[in-house]
């Protein structure tokens, strides 16, 4: 038995990020399961170089390094037939991975656990449970707290989270101990209190830029040996090739027997060049 073998996950996403994400996953041994469009599904799967003799929507070596362990199905989510196929798979499963448009689930009809955004509940702890169940007036729930996803208590709980705002439910977090908070999106994020106070948006100087770009900080806080973010603008590229070679010892003409040998290269001019290409 794996760690995972009794999670089952609806993997919504697509490329690099989520599929990584669900390997990971699917590894550890659930049972994860790829939702895609009925057009060309995944875009990964059709990124070269791609192995000879195999299903030609499954012989893309990044597509196979990211979608072991998994099964696939396509729906349609823009017509009403392929949506309610959706939903009756969200109450069989437990976890929903997704890396849409924010707003684009909803646009669709499929969003979802209150009225006007997300909230998280942690309440793993039996207390912490028992504490959300009395504060909602449902305490016949108390004993159901591990009822699988598409049971009757989970249909009851997601009822209850529909029926309040997200600002309703930080209020409510706030007065009972049950480990709720509200979901922020990426600005409110940046912005909260917990973001300031541990520098976790920070500005660099970029050369060329008029204002400083917002950046992440860093996240280990060493109070003898702090770090420092804006030791270095991001590089140009090759820009310290000449620095580099003159700290190793080489000469003028050394280095410029290098650059025009080809071994070397400096700033390119006009710059070229794409990961695409």
């Amino acid at each position: 038995m794996t760690a995972l073998s009794d999670v089952r996950v609806l993997d919504l996403s697509r490329l690099l990020p989520g599929g990584f994400c669900s390997l990971l996953l699917a590894d550890l041994g659930a049972d994860v399961l790829k939702v895609e469009d009925t057009g060309a599904g995944d875009y990964v799967r059709w990124s070269p170089p791609f192995y000879a003799g195999a299903e030609e929507s499954a012989g893309s070596a990044l597509f196979l390094a990211l979608n072991r362990n998994k099964r696939s199905m396509r729906i349609n989510l823009k017509t009403e037939p392929g949506r309610e196929v959706l939903l009756r798979l969200v109450r069989e499963y437990d976890v929903v991975l997704e890396s849409l448009r924010p707003g684009v689930l909803d646009r669709l009809g499929v969003g979802y656990a209150c009225a006007d955004g997300w909230v998280t509940l942690g309440a793993l702890e039996p207390k912490f449970w028992a504490a959300w169940c009395a504060g909602v007036g449902r305490e016949d729930l108390v004993e159901r707290q591990f009822d699988r996803v598409g049971s009757e208590a989970h249909r009851a709980v997601a009822e209850v989270f529909a029926g309040r705002t997200r600002e309703e439910w930080r209020a409510f977090g706030a007065a009972h101990d049950c480990c709720l908070e509200p979901v922020l999106e990426l600005d409110e994020a940046l912005r909260s209190e917990l973001a300031r106070a541990r520098e976790m948006v920070v500005g660099l100087d970029q050369p060329g830029v008029e204002q400083a770009v917002r950046l992440l900080g860093l996240p280990v806080k060493l109070s003898r040996a702090p770090g420092d973010p804006n030791r270095l603008p991001g590089p140009a590229l090759g820009e310290h090739t000449d620095e580099v070679l003159r700290g190793l010892g080489y000469s003028d003409e050394e280095r410029a027997r290098l650059a025009a040998a080809g071994a070397v290269a400096g700033r390119p001019s006009p710059p070229t060049g794409s990961f695409r290409a």
